[in-house]
């Protein structure tokens, strides 16, 4: 996809945090563009420059400022992760001062900024509003649901953290509002092919991992096992089936598993905030059957998510889990 492709993608965009209700819908590039030039954005961006958290009214400066939901758009009147209406295949990466000591001294913070601007999936890179720390917008490539979009984020801190960069973890929340700058922006060029950062992440899981899993008894654990394992660990990486659709696309892949397709589905369901006990889950499971989906469509998809957010090793480290509570279990 082209930078110009990028900046024509709708986001929602409001006068400040609270006025939810006072939305426009942008071209993404037309909003970077006209939060830079904006006289009371420059303004409000100038005073929090020259003004440390909790010195006089910088609170509430910042709350008065532009925002927008980049990754997203919410329904009417509303701003959170489970009102999604349409989902950008974009995030915004943070890297804040107060996480990244370094970005203390202007020279670093600007040679970071310039570096980081370079990365082949960046189509864009600001200083935040602040004037204190670095905003990065990634093309992720595919959106579909909360796995696509959580399994960047986690793919992507722990690439940074390797190179001794923190992101602010706030920025797996897909409905977050990012406040407008009028500090350096830089936007790739209208003709360049962005690459997509879950497409470079595949590919490198692919050259690093073995074949696709055996499906097999494998140092003695059963596939279901390691299943089971694989989706409890997913949950403690940040895993959610939040929205509907995420939510019922496991409970079809896990229904040729039957009775523990469904404790496994459950499972999930506890990790969401939506979770409505196990009569609903049940009630929905037993809604779900489609007799195309086979037991090694489940793995797949599963193992699919958990190579995303958990990285290349999750299979053995499952198996890892497994065996030490089998070992330590044994009188």
């Amino acid at each position: 996809m082209t930078s110009k492709d990028i900046s024509m993608m709708k986001i929602r965009c409001y006068p400040c945090p609270k006025a939810t209700g006072m939305h426009k819908d942008l071209p993404l590039g037309h909003y970077l563009m006209l939060a830079h030039d904006d006289t009371d954005v420059k303004n409000i961006c100038e005073y929090l420059k020259v003004h440390e958290k909790g010195q006089d009214d910088y609170d509430k400066m910042k709350i008065s400022n532009r925002c927008a939901t980049i990754s997203c758009i919410c329904e009417d009147g509303a701003r959170k992760d489970s009102s999604v209406l349409v989902r950008n295949p974009l995030i915004v990466v943070d890297i804040d001062q107060d996480d990244n000591p370094r970005l203390r001294d202007s020279n670093s913070r600007m040679e970071l900024f310039h570096r980081l601007f370079k990365i082949k999936c960046c189509y864009a890179a600001g200083i935040s509003c602040s004037g204190k720390g670095i905003y990065l917008i990634i093309y992720i490539g595919h959106n579909i649901d909360d796995s696509d979009f959580k399994g960047a984020f986690f793919a992507l801190e722990k690439e940074f953290m390797d190179s001794d960069i923190k992101i602010d973890k706030k920025c797996k929340n897909i409905s977050r509002l990012r406040y407008a700058s009028s500090h350096d922006l830089l936007i790739k060029s209208a003709s360049i092919e962005i690459e997509p950062y879950l497409k470079r992440v595949e590919k490198e899981q692919e050259r690093i991992e073995p074949s696709l899993h055996y499906y097999g008894n494998s140092f003695g654990c059963s596939p279901q096992e390691i299943l089971s394992e694989v989706i409890t660990m997913l949950i403690e990486g940040g895993f959610r089936a939040d929205d509907y659709n995420s939510w019922i696309s496991c409970g079809f892949a896990l229904q040729p598993l039957g009775t523990l397709g469904l404790e496994l589905f459950d499972r999930i369901s506890q990790a969401s905030n939506k979770y409505g006990g196990f009569n609903e889950v049940a009630k929905k499971y037993s809604e779900l059957y489609k007799p195309s989906v086979t037991e090694n469509d489940c793995y797949a998809k599963f193992y699919a998510i958990a190579r995303r957010i958990l990285g290349p090793g999750y299979y053995f480290e499952a198996q890892r889990r497994i065996l030490h509570r089998k070992i330590y279990s044994t009188k």
